[in-house]
């Protein structure tokens, strides 16, 4: 071939095989690039829907993004023996830790969380179930199954909990139930977070809440409860007046223990998250915060008239603080079914 016909194709040539190596560099960068997906909902990724992305500091307790360990001192009760332990959780990981610290075995920590006998060896191989572990012993107590997403069926009064995701121990909370009764939602368990973490960053002398059920493992039936049963229910305790030193208790209130204006301040975190389906308060405990909201100016009649039935009957429907009968001594919290549960009913 002469040099000239050679110097007529070499041109056309290497533009051609240009083309290729920048088409298999785009094929690799568009398949790279679907591969690369999002991290997946991790166990405490609630679907972090705009309203509460754009919550002051739902990055630290939503996206997984966050450092460190959340641990908390908790004394739980199994069969007849008790186990003082420590309960954490990496923010990027999907398993949960509980640190024995006064001595117990797998079966205790399992009665008492409620897990099956055969998840707790599956998840701590080489321990016996009944193997005396001594203080300082790290136990899985819980591990994201993958694929696996939380889900409240049903209705809140007659419904499951779908891969349910427990509470933990926080900034501005003290557990006060059985652990077997403290399992949510991801999106419950992470709006309570968010609400109980900015309870603590924005007022950092006030009194901890008391955080009592939510739902069991799987939902379904919660003694004494008529709901609680699909993993959106939570009893909180009211604010109370408090003088900074003594144990906060489940107390019922009235004129004389109610704060009212921090009862005020939690609720409006509460409703903040704009995932709140009801808010079940005293009818008496109402007109405290009603009283007040009108003597401080705290909101307008139209605001009021939307958060409380009173000074309307308690029969009426639409509010976001309802009565309901025996919530004198606690604030029973109700969030909206998540918007991928199909199968969740509201209300």
């Amino acid at each position: 071939m002469s040099g000239t016909t050679v110097r007529k194709w070499i041109g056309p040539f290497l533009a051609a095989v240009a083309m290729v190596v920048s088409i298999g560099i785009l094929v690799v960068s568009i398949v790279e690039s679907h591969e690369r997906k999002p991290d997946a909902e991790r166990l405490w990724v609630a679907d972090p829907t705009p309203a509460i992305a754009q919550l002051d500091g739902i990055a630290a307790s939503i996206s997984e993004r966050g450092e460190g360990l959340m641990a908390a001192r908790q004394v739980a009760t199994s069969s007849s023996r008790v186990i003082d332990g420590l309960m954490e959780r990496s923010r990027g990981a999907e398993t949960v830790m509980y640190t024995i610290v006064s001595g117990g075995s797998l079966r205790n920590v399992a009665n008492n969380f409620g897990i099956f006998h055969h998840e707790i060896t599956d998840w701590n191989p080489g321990v016996g179930l009944d193997t005396d572990l001594p203080a300082g012993s790290k136990v899985v107590v819980f591990q994201h199954k993958a694929g696996a997403r939380s889900e409240s069926i049903g209705r809140a009064s007659a419904g499951t909990l779908r891969d349910g995701v427990p509470m933990l121990e926080g900034p501005g909370r003290v557990l006060r139930a059985n652990r077997f009764k403290l399992w949510g939602t991801a999106s419950t368990v992470n709006r309570m977070d968010w609400v109980l973490t900015q309870w603590a960053k924005r007022y950092p002398e006030r009194q901890l809440i008391l955080v009592g059920n939510l739902s069991l493992r799987s939902g379904g039936k919660v003694t004494p409860h008529k709901s609680h049963q699909s993993g959106r229910d939570i009893d909180i305790s009211y604010p109370q007046v408090w003088d900074g030193v003594e144990e906060i208790h489940w107390e019922k209130m009235n004129t004389h223990n109610l704060d009212r204006e921090q009862t005020w301040d939690l609720i409006d975190l509460l409703v903040g998250t704009n995932a709140i389906s009801v808010i079940y308060v005293d009818y008496e405990l109402q007109r405290l915060l009603y009283e007040y909201a009108k003597e401080t100016n705290r909101y307008d009649d139209v605001r009021l008239k939307g958060l409380l039935q009173f000074p309307d009957d308690a029969s009426v429907e639409g509010r976001i603080i309802s009565h309901a009968p025996g919530h004198v001594d606690h604030l029973h919290v109700r969030f909206l079914c998540d918007s991928r549960d199909t199968q969740c009913v509201d209300g």
